[in-house]
């Protein structure tokens, strides 16, 4: 499991969970927002400033989060 914060450079911000076509091998478990927790669903859009909580079953999985998501590891 991992905790990323979106940044505001990030090319996802203003996009549906869905629309960034994660594949089964990567579950967004929550997001933390302006204090609150959210239980995001397909139709959930990622906001900057927003702390996601990931979940991948492989490391595959996770590099290919951070390439959708614009994060350098």
């Amino acid at each position: 499991m991992a905790q990323i914060v979106i940044e505001p450079s990030c090319p996802c911000i203003g996009k549906a969970l869905v629309a960034l076509q994660l594949g089964s091998s990567i579950t967004v478990t929550s997001i933390q927002r302006d204090g609150s927790f959210l239980t995001p669903d397909g139709f959930t859009k990622i906001m900057a400033g927003d702390q996601l909580s990931v979940m991948t079953d492989n490391e595959v999985s996770m590099c290919k989060f951070n390439l959708i998501f614009g994060i350098n590891t």
